[in-house]
């Protein structure tokens, strides 16, 4: 959810040319996003039926700028994955600092309700990623200079 949610306020604010992935530490390359989580997408305008899974591997973590990850335990397997991106890799919930949240939880295979609280976190985190995004590309004077990747859900 958060990466589609979040190539989709970038395209809004204008941010172009950056790359926003995702990719998760357990599951099955080219598994189907869970059907609560396409529901809850569509009625927000998000069309993302068309997601497949990919398992995360060094390289993407190599490759990013920065990597955003959903849960404490997913931040372990990132720099477990590739030692020294501990620097890199943060937490989704660290843009929700007024929440005092800290990881959000993964909803796969829980209730409506669950997707529901999760998607709100993520929507406000994006916010906040966006933001960050726009500022410092406005500041390198390169729209593209940064590539996003994200464990979990992102």
């Amino acid at each position: 959810m958060a990466e589609y949610l979040l190539q989709a306020r970038l395209k809004e604010i204008g941010v172009e040319d950056v790359l926003v992935e995702s990719a998760g530490t357990m599951g099955v390359d080219g598994n189907r996003a869970a059907q609560e989580a396409v529901r809850q997408m569509a009625g927000l305008g998000v069309d993302m039926g068309g997601h497949r899974a990919r398992l995360l591997e060094k390289s993407m973590i190599e490759q990013a700028d920065k990597v955003i990850v959903m849960e404490d335990h997913h931040k372990s397997v990132v720099t477990e994955l590739a030692p020294g991106s501990e620097s890199k890799t943060v937490l989704m919930g660290d843009y929700l600092h007024d929440s005092g949240a800290l990881g959000i939880p993964d909803p796969y295979g829980r209730s409506s309700s669950q997707f529901t609280l999760a998607l709100n976190m993520i929507k406000k985190a994006v916010e906040k990623i966006a933001t960050d995004i726009s500022e410092k590309s406005v500041i390198s004077g390169k729209p593209g200079a940064d590539r996003f990747s994200g464990e979990g859900d992102l």
